[in-house]
């Protein structure tokens, strides 16, 4: 389900790391490394506490899961478990079998109580790993039975219970809690209610130094069972993966467990005139950012076509502007707190312009979360069209009117006069961003509002979206060809405890809508309530919905010929395998 993947790259780490763990020079050209081309770096990669698709990505190399997910079709497989769990209809339990042959980089066994830590670490109240924490809430116990079988039992059946376990990745209990701090905590007492910090000194010191920096950004803090392992985090430069020696699953060939190439080096390069050059130099091996306008260009020379795969496919992310919905009136002006006003800025907005001068009308437009090649995606929502007179009229239908004729719309809020200008985050990621921003800004300015266009790293961009400190930003969500689940993103709840409904959409009523959702099992009453809840969302307007991304891939053509995927990662580097000659 890549549930906390979910998320758009949004935040870069804030230190600087150079590990000194790995000093040995390496001829990329001539050992087996891959050399991924990314455009921003991880927000970090903590156990537990981390967001961005591609620490997901990372994950996937060097961690375990219960099950996981099929990149190229909506199916679970097992892979901590031996097959898929035994579901119990009258107690609400899923009953896991273990595999006995998954071993810690010290040699123990991974076990059931590590699965069982894992919940109770990410259960706990004091990790700061809130947007993880909604899809946990329907798990009330976990019972070890053995060293290799566990019970896990819920609330309710849901239509993502099983897809759950493919998104905590297993933490070994020795490693991350050789005090034992968690051994005399039940999973219940984390959960409960009245859970109170005082009351678990212990646990608060532990959880103080498990959120610190160490854990997201050093790479002697960073434990798996995967196959590859951290040796390099050098900021602003690279991140290097290291295929460990004599690993567990040395002669595997499945998708989730190989290691073919002896090292995944993740190379960090903004400026799109530096890496197209370094392409064109087949520098690097692998990359899905290339800047379309740059991509199109380099696939009409003879020498990348010698040298490189490339396609262009379609994803399940998109790109939308948010608004803020729940303004403070005092460093936010009340101005998209209205649904009248937001469909105004919906009509303001050039997506078409925004396509065609970026994308060259490449990426398909969107009216809702849910992707269209989904069977769930609403195709009774029509595109709304670019129309700046509907949308002035609309704005004064709300009471905004240039009543001072500076050519800027105003309003009388609270008895105060108020312009209708606000600042336009956007991420200095990409180019795209940048662009897009000043275009859209431009529109805006012909009916009299005024887009300030805010550039923000990651880590800012983030932090002001979560704590509601904006007025419009543009980003992007991560989807997967998963069962969608409105949670995480559309609870009013989210918003309440800085989650990431960052917008401030829904109230009690459209939670429950949500709720059933995730509780209704026969297939057309579940997509009857997810076209549902699409409709709410288009009707509310909090986002002004783009598009879908397009991923533009390549990938050196020394290596035989991979699979592209829609969903993350758009290459499995693990199972990249060099031609024979």
């Amino acid at each position: 389900m890549n549930i906390i993947c979910k998320i758009s790259p949004l935040i870069v780490t804030l230190y600087f790391i150079s590990c000194n763990s790995s000093t040995k020079k390496y001829d990329e050209k001539k050992d087996n490394i891959v050399m991924s081309h990314i455009i921003n770096e991880p927000d970090n990669l903590h156990p537990t506490n981390g967001l961005s698709s591609l620490r997901g990505e990372i994950f996937l190399y060097s961690q375990v899961y219960l099950l996981t997910g099929n990149p190229n079709k909506n199916e679970l497989m097992p892979w901590l478990a031996k097959t898929l769990p035994i579901f119990d209809e009258k107690t609400n339990e899923f009953l896991f079998d273990l595999r006995e042959d998954i071993k810690w980089d010290n040699g123990d066994v991974v076990n059931a109580n590590d699965v069982l830590f894992t919940f109770k670490v990410n259960k706990s109240k004091l990790t700061n790993n809130i947007h993880a924490k909604p899809f946990l809430d329907n798990i009330t116990s976990v019972e070890v039975i053995s060293n290799f079988k566990l019970k896990i039992k819920v609330k309710k059946k849901q239509v993502i219970n099983l897809w759950v376990f493919s998104d905590y990745n297993i933490l070994q209990e020795k490693f991350y809690d050789s005090t034992s701090v968690f051994k005399n905590i039940t999973l219940s007492e984390l959960d409960s209610p009245s859970f109170s910090e005082t009351k678990y000194s212990l646990l608060k010191q532990w959880s103080d130094k498990f959120n610190g920096q160490d854990y997201n950004y050093n790479p002697d803090f960073f434990n798996g069972a995967g196959p590859y392992k951290l040796i390099a985090w050098q900021r602003d430069q690279f991140i290097r993966l290291e295929k460990k020696k004599n690993h567990w699953a040395k002669d595997t060939s499945k998708f989730f467990e190989c290691a073919f190439p002896d090292q995944l080096v993740f190379r960090l390069n903004k400026s799109v005139n530096s890496y197209v050059a370094e392409i064109e130099k087949n520098e690097f091996d692998v990359s899905n950012n290339i800047d379309f306008r740059y991509f199109v260009k380099m696939r009409e020379k003879d020498n990348f076509k010698k040298h490189y795969y490339s396609d262009i496919i379609d994803t399940y992310n998109y790109s939308y502007l948010g608004m803020n919905m729940k303004p403070n009136g005092t460093t936010h002006s009340k101005l998209f707190d209205n649904f009248i006003v937001r469909k105004a800025m919906a009509l303001a907005t050039p997506v078409d312009d925004v396509n065609k001068i970026l994308n060259n009308s490449t990426s398909k437009r969107i009216t809702s979360p849910i992707a269209p090649m989904k069977k769930d995606f609403n195709a009774d929502l029509k595109l709304i069209g670019y129309d700046l007179a509907q949308a002035t009229t609309l704005l004064a239908q709300a009471g905004w009117k240039d009543t001072d004729h500076d050519n800027v719309l105003d309003k009388i809020i609270n008895g105060k006069k108020t312009n209708f200008e606000f600042e336009l985050n956007y991420l200095t990621i990409s180019d795209f961003y940048k662009d897009a921003v000043t275009i859209i800004a431009d529109s805006y300015k012909k009916i009299g509002i005024i887009a300030i266009p805010k550039p923000y790293d990651l880590p800012t961009f983030y932090d002001k979206a979560s704590n509601h400190d904006f007025d419009m930003m543009l980003a992007a969500w991560t989807g997967a060809n998963t069962p969608d689940d409105f949670s995480q993103i559309w609870k009013s709840t989210e918003w309440a405890n800085n989650g990431s409904n960052f917008v401030g959409f829904g109230n009690k009523l459209y939670d429950q809508i949500i709720d059933s959702i995730n509780v209704t099992l026969d297939e057309n009453d579940h997509s009857f309530l997810v076209k549902k809840m699409q409709k709410i969302i288009y009707e509310e307007q909090p986002y002004v919905f783009l598009f879908l991304q397009t991923r533009r891939i390549i990938c050196s053509n020394k290596y035989n010929k991979p699979v592209f995927n829609n969903s993350n990662p758009a290459i499995l580097l693990n199972k990249l395998t060099i031609k024979k000659k």
